[in-house]
């Protein structure tokens, strides 16, 4: 299989660039690569690691609610391709995006992610009252740059 792909590449029958995932038992192109990316954000809710680091379980109690904060299964892992790769096209992604999907500390996070995330804040604030900043930064699980941004948001709402 990689001779006749060679071999059509050295023929220019193949124009297109070709990436081998890490065990280099399959090809897809930068454009395949692209719109699994994109349905990996999308499956997962709006948020995804591009890069992970793996961190213990947290655990916050919250009267008798447990939020449990499990570690993160990665792009490159759940796609078998290369972190560089993925890296490229999560930043293709980002560009193209108009604002819609940013990255942050190795994450791709989606305008969808937000929402939601501000819902369950909304839903806390709503049902108790009062919250904690470091509730909040709990909900964001782990990302410090959220927890700022989602208390300054909290603190231009009525």
């Amino acid at each position: 299989m990689v001779e006749l792909v060679l071999k059509l590449q050295q023929l220019g029958l193949l124009d297109t660039e070709l990436l081998y995932t890490v065990n280099g038992r399959e090809y897809l192109t930068i454009d395949q690569l692209r719109s699994e990316v994109q349905a990996l954000v999308d499956a997962s809710g709006g948020r995804i690691a591009v890069v992970c680091f793996y961190w213990c379980d947290v655990r916050v109690e919250v009267d008798v609610e447990m939020h449990f904060h499990q570690q993160q299964v990665d792009i490159p892992a759940q796609l078998n391709v290369d972190l560089v790769h993925c890296e490229r096209v999560a930043a293709d992604l980002v560009a193209a995006s108009n604002g819609t999907l940013q990255q942050a500390q190795g994450e791709l996070l989606s305008v969808k992610y937000f929402d939601s995330l501000a819902a369950e804040v909304q839903e806390l604030l709503t049902e108790a009252g009062a919250t904690s900043i470091g509730m909040v930064c709990c909900m964001c699980r782990g990302v410090c740059s959220l927890c700022v941004v989602l208390v300054c948001m909290l603190c231009l709402v009525d």
